[in-house]
């Protein structure tokens, strides 16, 4: 399952040999379709000195050969003369003008590029291929003469026919009083498309045209450089942005009361929210009137029509006064449209507003338990991430834990503190973090009158935090080729400068001071500290910057954004944009019914371009206005982004069932309002309608990510095979073992079941009972609806984490049984071989006697094996009563309680000192079932952890207390071991008392391993492969604590055990120098000779050296389970390879 990138090596041949280029058509400027337009007509012009904007007056332009540079482009004569029609008619079919900043930073020219392949993929994907694909032309707008196929026209006015009738190629003079003076971009590339020969199918637009006009059917693409409409008017202090399009535009429009469905000039802008805010502001001003749109720049015409399909600020924002008075509008989402149509101009937004993202980003945070005043209200839109039932138990348990909350000192619960991050030097950058205060907190968006509230807090930053300069490296990126700006570093950032900037560069490290300060200040105030925050803007490398300075200061923060981009998704990015929330209008492609053939794209605005231009080329039909209703929701992943479904309802009422993503033949007897969700562009309801006809899809989104693992049949028949062998075995085995220690009467031979082995035959019949579960019900399904998908290694799912913690669980609960299984087992054998079992029948018997004998304190005391009467006579039977009494399960029980007791209080005081982070939920049903599992997982560990340490702590205490002179074995042991190696009893008895202690250690410090393996798993089950966990210091220093219990324990039994054979030795030792100086003791001297060498050579159990430990092996299982994860998180990650 690991995913490699390999470096793609490029093989073509660097062109360095001299050519001669032929000079076909108008377009003369070597670029492929996928460079920047402005910057190879830039290039170009630096190379062709003689190319001047001054040599255009009087006939300077036809004896120069710069004709076509001088006036706007028209229709070639071939095209004109086999079209049939005058050369009155040699306007475009199609003007398109895509508006887009000219800037000349890395990431404008990163923009333009991808906003021409986006754009041309439109074209390609309507059915227009272009007329040069290797070239682009270019002309200086009004230069002050016009020619139009070797003929001058007239110097003012329109430079070709729009509304009178002229024969041939004479020249024509449209022009009044001069138009007033317009700021003009300094040129304005274009380029030539028209229809596919090969298309199976003619262009849409084609087939409305007339059929004399098919076969010359062109469109022109007009680059227009959107920073000129940022400059004022001439005598005012506003920009007009109209008035400049309309004297740039004046040739091609058609003459005024043009219906629209016959308007031919369209424009796919404006980019920029502050040139939008820029037409809003002059269509309000004082000067401006309906009857003459262009402001005199071009009167008597029809205004083009305006896809916008990148500026984003609100309509609140923009024409807060209209929606004031028409809040009607906001119902339908079509404020903007119904203002510039009350204006008599059409403007279409195709991507949703940054309200519309705000109100995404909002109940996305509810979800995820940032904000429970909102979750509550949220529950009252019955989205379908909403459980009602787990809701009303959520507001009963806060009800009940508000003032135990408020006792200690804790945070009130829904008291969750939001930042802000964004640029302050753009309309953009600062409109959008008002319309996050004005809808975050809010159940729907309001207008703030007080300014923000507590709970949120902004930051401001200047664009280009990284210090880039154009240019900087002395590169010409004027081309936008392979070889400059579009190469890319070793970084992975596209355009971007490596270079040391510090000088000149904003330091964000002040704001990342503040903002700990703040978050430290709002800890030590017991308001819960930041658990959220936006880094916003419109430069993708600057929010990146931000989200690495930020990450390590809030690593228990859910970071959010707006606008998917590709480098989120970058290999070198992954780090600090894991787990990124984004809100996005759009995602890197479109359905695949208007996909098409193109690629995924590189940001979200490519695919809104992409939309737009196929919607301009497509028909003069205005597109449905619920396609930007609803945004999606992302989230990154280790190696993909993930795209929630219903991610956000939309506020208007008539695009709620609109945009319900249904499947087609959904049954009849689901309610009103609901369907069944698609699962793939097949079975969309919509997908034959809308696979024929752009306009007819009522989704333009592809279908979101499914939630669950999507497997063949074979696969999951496959595994449900798997399971179900699992669960036969550990039903079948332990019974197939039992039936055959019967005999032929059927009674019973050997020991019935084990508390273990009946703990492995429920395990079967579990794992059997979940294998049917799993394959006849839709369980998936169910555990989804809460919005917590179910991926494996993406990093974004609870669930994989509570699947293995309730696997956690179970075995956790079996190694308890086992390990009691194993201590009587072991006793059991010890009992038999060193003939204790008298001992303990005596034991037994006296229990209830003694147990009736004495005060209730004396009587709980005895019962834990503490407060025992001495046997009189009977040193062996003295010994061994507490040590049978404080063995007993019950004893054993009420110890570990203690324990975990213990743990819990010292893990609430860590609480109430470090806080524990919020677990990665989203929904109801996650956060339900991880609190469900994880705490009995928690105290399950902390009991395991115990009753080992506690018999590890009975171990070392027998272990020292056997290696006192007494001799506490019984009489038919010491007989049984002298007549074995041929001593006295007395010189016995320590070799006894070591093999106990080997006997015993063994066993305990096999069950060593169990602890370790079940906080190896739980190390595993929290990493960050998984999801995004936070850092719990209480769970740390509790599990340390009790593991520090647990190693002192073992270490204590080990040292004992030392202790007692080095006891052992020296009392053996003694004997052999006493035998020795007899003079019949030449015999025994040498049996104690071998008895105390393999008392030196005793390596079981607690004698074994310490390399061999359990302890030390089990130690290592957390560590190879923290190191393999890590190593794993790499492997499976993009920048692997």
């Amino acid at each position: 399952m690991a995913q490699q990138q390999a470096s793609l090596q490029g093989s073509r041949p660097a062109s360095t040999e001299r050519s001669i280029a032929e000079r076909v058509g108008e377009q003369h400027v070597d670029a492929r379709l996928w460079q920047d337009p402005f910057a190879t007509v830039a290039d170009y012009l630096a190379k062709s000195p003689s190319l001047k904007r001054e040599n255009c007056g009087g006939d300077n332009g036809r004896s120069k050969g710069i004709e076509t540079y001088c006036r706007p482009p028209l229709k070639p004569p071939a095209t004109v003369e086999a079209s049939g029609k005058p050369a009155a008619e040699a306007l475009p079919d199609l003007t398109l003008v895509v508006s887009a900043s000219g800037s000349s930073y890395s990431e404008d020219q990163e923009a333009r590029r991808r906003k021409r392949y986006a754009v041309l993929a439109g074209l390609n994907a309507e059915g227009f291929v272009p007329d040069d694909s290797q070239h682009i032309g270019f002309f200086w707008p009004g230069a002050g003469a016009c020619w139009w196929h070797g003929h001058r026209m007239a110097a003012h006015g329109r430079c070709a026919a729009g509304k009178a009738a002229v024969s041939g190629s004479a020249p024509i003079d449209l022009s009044a009083a001069p138009p007033p003076s317009v700021t003009l971009p300094k040129i304005v590339p274009y380029e030539w498309f028209r229809p596919d020969p090969e298309q199976l199918r003619e262009p849409a637009r084609v087939k409305e045209s007339a059929p004399e006009a098919k076969k010359g059917y062109r469109v022109l693409l007009l680059w227009l450089d959107e920073d000129a409409l940022a400059a004022n008017a001439p005598g005012t202090s506003d920009p007009a942005p109209l008035r400049q399009f309309a004297k740039l535009l004046c040739p091609y429009l058609p003459a005024k009361g043009t219906s629209p469905e016959k308007v031919n000039v369209k424009i796919l802008g404006p980019q920029l929210s502050t040139t939008l805010n820029g037409l809003v502001d002059q269509v309000n001003g004082k000067a401006w009137s309906k009857d003459d749109w262009s402001d005199g720049a071009c009167r008597d015409s029809a205004p083009p029509q305006f896809y916008v399909s990148d500026a984003t600020v609100s309509d609140a924002a923009l024409i807060p006064g209209y929606i004031g008075s028409n809040a009607s509008c906001l119902a339908s989402h079509t404020c903007l449209k119904d203002f510039f149509r009350e204006k008599h101009i059409a403007l279409y937004r195709l991507i949703a507003t940054d309200e519309a993202l705000a109100r995404t980003i909002r109940n996305e945070l509810a979800l995820r338990g940032v904000d429970q005043q909102i979750d509550q209200q949220i529950d009252k839109q019955n989205l379908p991430s909403k459980i009602p039932l787990i809701a009303k138990l959520h507001a009963i348990w806060s009800t009940l834990a508000q003032p135990v909350r408020q006792y200690l000192g804790l945070a009130a619960d829904g008291n969750h503190h939001i930042a802000l991050i964004s640029e302050w030097d753009t309309l953009y950058g600062r409109a959008l973090p008002d319309t996050m205060a004005r809808c975050l907190g809010e159940a729907r968006c309001k207008q703030l009158d007080k300014g923000d509230p507590e709970w949120l807090h902004r930051y401001k930053y200047l664009r280009g935090l990284d210090g880039q300069m154009p240019n900087v490296a002395g590169l010409d990126s004027g081309s936008g080729g392979k070889d400059s700006d579009n190469k890319p570093n070793k970084d992975g950032k596209e355009g971007k400068d490596n270079k040391d900037s510090s000088k000149t560069r904003p330091d964000p490290s002040a704001r990342d001071r503040a903002e700990g300060q703040v978050d430290a200040e709002l800890r030590s105030r017991d308001k819960g500290g930041i658990e959220a925050v936006g880094v916003l803007g419109s430069d993708v490398y600057d929010k990146l910057l931000v989200l690495q300075a930020l990450r390590p200061l809030f690593p228990e923060a859910w970071f959010f954004t707006t606008d998917l981009d590709a480098l989120l998704l970058h290999p070198a990015g992954q780090s600090p944009t894991r787990n990124l929330l984004i809100a996005s209008g759009f995602g890197l492609q479109l359905r695949p019914d208007i996909q098409g053939e193109i690629p995924p794209f590189r940001s979200s605005y490519q695919a809104a371009e992409f939309l737009a231009a196929r919607v301009a080329v497509h028909s003069n039909q205005p597109p449905p206005p619920c396609w930007s209703n609803a945004p999606l929701l992302f989230e990154i992943g280790s190696s993909q982004e993930f795209q929630f479904a219903g991610a956000a309802l939309p506020e208007s009422d008539a695009c709620k069932a609109t945009l319900l993503d249904c499947e087609k033949n959904t049954p009849g007897t689901q309610p009103s309002g609901s369907c069944t969700a698609a699962r793939s562009e097949f079975f969309r309801a919509d997908h034959p309608e809308c696979k024929d006809e752009l306009t007819k899809c009522r989704l333009v989104q592809p279908v979101a990510t499914a939630m669950l693992p999507q497997l063949s049949t074979r696969t999951t028949r496959g595994l449900a095979g798997v399971g179900l062998l699992v669960g036969l075995s550990l039903v079948c085995i332990p019974s197939v073992r039992l039936f055959r220690r019967r005999d032929q009467g059927g009674t019973q031979s050997g020991p019935p079941f084990a508390l273990s082995t009946a703990g492995l035959v429920g395990l079967g019949v579990v794992t059997i009972l979940g294998v049917v579960l799993v394959m006849a019900a839709p369980v998936g399904t169910w555990l989804t609806q809460g919005g917590q998908p179910i991926m494996l290694l993406e990093g974004i799912s609870l669930w994989p984490t509570i699947f293995l913690r309730v696997a956690t669980l179970l075995l956790c609960l079996w190694l308890l049984l086992y390990s009691l299984d194993a201590l009587a087992d072991n006793m059991k054998q010890i009992e038999d071989e060193l003939h204790l079992k008298e001992t303990r029948k005596v034991l037994e018997d006296e229990e209830t006697a003694l147990f009736a004998s004495g005060r209730r304190l004396t009587w709980l005391a005895r019962r834990f094996g503490y407060r025992l009467p001495e046997v009189p006579g009977d040193v062996v039977l003295t010994f061994w009563r507490k040590y049978f009494y404080q063995g007993r399960l019950e004893a054993r029980i009420a110890r570990v309680v203690v324990g975990v007791l213990a743990m819990l209080v010292l893990w609430c005081i860590l609480v109430l000192i470090f806080r524990n982070p919020h677990a990665p939920t989203r929904g109801d049903i996650s956060a339900v079932s991880y609190a469900a599992v994880t705490v009995p997982l928690f105290v399950a560990t902390l009991a395991l952890i115990f009753f080992v340490a506690d018999a590890t702590w009975l171990g070392w205490g027998l272990t020292r207390e056997i290696r006192t002179p007494t001799i506490v074995w019984p009489e038919k042991t010491l007989q049984e071991f002298s007549t074995r190696y041929g001593l006295p009893k007395d010189a016995v008895a320590d070799c006894i008392d070591l093999l106990f202690v080997a006997r015993r250690s063994k066993c305990i410090n096999a069950l060593l391993y169990g602890p370790f393996l079940i906080i190896a798993l739980i190390i595993v089950s929290h990493s960050p492969v998984l999801a995004n966990y936070g850092r719990s210091i209480p769970d740390l220093i509790t599990m340390a604590v009790a593991i520090l219990i647990i190693t002192a324990c073992g270490v204590a039994l080990r040292l004992s055990a030392e202790t007692t054979r080095a006891e052992a030795r020296r009392r053996l030792t003694e004997r052999l120098i006493i035998a020795k100086g007899q003079s019949n003791g030449a015999q025994p001297a040498s049996q104690m000779e071998l008895l105390l060498r393999r008392i030196e050579e005793l390596r079981e159990g607690a004698f074994s050296p310490f390399s061999q430990q359990p302890l030390v092996r089990a130690m290592l299982l957390p560590l190879g389970s923290f190191g393999g994860t890590a190593l794993l998180g790499y492997v499976l990650g993009p920048a692997f390879g």
